[in-house]
C-alpha cells in the first residue's frame, strides 16, 4: 500500500536502511528484498544498480529474485504467465486525473474536470471546443491530445490539445480520417491513431502525427 512515484524510490529506501547497519540487518535482507516490485523497475536501473550490487551477491534468494526479474524483462511475450504480487503496480498519488467529454442526458458536457490526489478534490479546468464522446486521449510532449470521437450527429476527425505548462486548450491538426472508438498511442515521439469507426464501417487503417 506504499504510495510512490516509481519503484526505484522503494529500492533506494530499502538499500539505505540495510547499509546503515548491514551487520545487524542482513538477516532481513531477503525478506525485505522480496517485497520490492522488481519487475516494475527500469531495466537499465536494474542492470546498473541491482544486478551488480555486492549486497545481494551471496544471498541465493535475492539472486533468484533478480534472475526472475531479468527473465520478466527479457521475455515480454511470456509476462502473462509470470504475474505475481511483484508485477502489480502500486497506487499512484502524484499528478492529476482528468475527466473530460462523455455523454449526459442532454447533448454531452464540454467541461473538463481535474482531480487532485493531494487535496482529494475536483476542479473545473476548462472546456473542450467541441462536444465529444467515444474519443481517445494520449499525452505527448507535455500536452494532452484529444482525438476524434462523436458529437452526437457525426464522427469527428478534429483534435484538441491541452498544454500542461500554459494551462491552455487549443485546436490541433485534424486527422486524415473521421474516427470514433479509436485507439491512440505514442512510442518515442509520433502519435498513432488506430482503427475505430468512421460512421459507416469499422476501420483497419493507421495514421501518424509527428509534432516535429
Amino acid at each position: 500500500e506504499i504510495n510512490v512515484q516509481c519503484e526505484e524510490i522503494v529500492f533506494e529506501a530499502f538499500l539505505s536502511w540495510i547499509d546503515y547497519d548491514q551487520k545487524r540487518r542482513s538477516d532481513r535482507l531477503a525478506q525485505l528484498f522480496g517485497l520490492i516490485k522488481l519487475p516494475l523497475i527500469n531495466k537499465k536501473y536494474l542492470t546498473d544498480h541491482i544486478d551488480t550490487n555486492e549486497t545481494f551477491k551471496d544471498d541465493p534468494l535475492c539472486q533468484m529474485l533478480i534472475v526472475e526479474t531479468m527473465r520478466y524483462h527479457l521475455a515480454p511475450e511470456k509476462r502473462s504467465t509470470m504475474q505475481s504480487i511483484r508485477t502489480k503496480p502500486r497506487k499512484a498519488t502524484l499528478g492529476s486525473l482528468y475527466c473530460l467529454g462523455g455523454m449526459d442526458t442532454t447533448k454531452g458536457p464540454q467541461t473538463i474536470e481535474r482531480y487532485d490526489f493531494r487535496t482529494r478534490s475536483w476542479q473545473l479546468d476548462g472546456h473542450l471546443n467541441t462536444r465529444r464522446w467515444q474519443f481517445a486521449c494520449v499525452i505527448l510532449d507535455k500536452k494532452l491530445y484529444v482525438c476524434g470521437g462523436r458529437d452526437g450527429l457525426k464522427t469527428l476527425n478534429s483534435t484538441e490539445l491541452f498544454d500542461f505548462q500554459k494551462k491552455t486548450w487549443n485546436v490541433g491538426p485534424p486527422m486524415l480520417t473521421n474516427r470514433h472508438g479509436l485507439g491512440v498511442g505514442c512510442i518515442g515521439g509520433p502519435l498513432y491513431a488506430i482503427g475505430g469507426h468512421d460512421g459507416w464501417s469499422f476501420l483497419n487503417t493507421v495514421e501518424r502525427f509527428d509534432p516535429e
